[in-house]
């Protein structure tokens, strides 16, 4: 998979009352750019919840703060496959503001059917999103 690039400036409301990002809004930034991902792959969520043929939930979810940031920053977000399993995925994430890593991102995602139960990743979900072939 090559890596996916996506950039963003932070928003005031994005920030505490001390000037820097509020924690929580780490997440909320991986999350715009794995949609942003899930987007340039031609894969809607919104299709995913109405079909509910397979979902990927997130399972687990870390970040670390390597410098702060600020209102009005413009951050770089690499997205990159860590790891593919058979019914899960991990995702990294750096943030980047100019040269000067600001914080990474870790999430894993395992991909459910209907009944809501762990099931293989389908094949054809690898192949046009982490361009694996099966």
């Amino acid at each position: 998979m090559e890596k996916f690039n996506y950039q963003t400036r932070l928003e005031l409301y994005e920030t505490d009352a001390s000037g820097v990002i509020f924690y929580s809004k780490l997440f909320y930034l991986v999350h715009r750019t794995f949609s942003a991902f899930l987007n340039h792959h031609k894969v809607s969520i919104q299709e995913r919840f109405v079909k509910q043929d397979f979902m990927f939930p997130v399972v687990h979810a870390e970040g670390d703060f390597l410098a702060p940031m600020h209102e009005n920053d413009v951050i770089d977000i690499e997205l990159n496959l860590l790891k593919l399993g058979t019914s899960s995925f991990t995702l990294g994430y750096t943030l980047k503001r100019e040269s000067q890593c600001v914080a990474q991102a870790k999430i894993v995602h395992v991909c459910v059917g209907k009944d809501k139960q762990k099931i293989a990743i389908p094949d054809s979900f690898k192949q046009k999103v982490f361009k694996v072939s099966c």
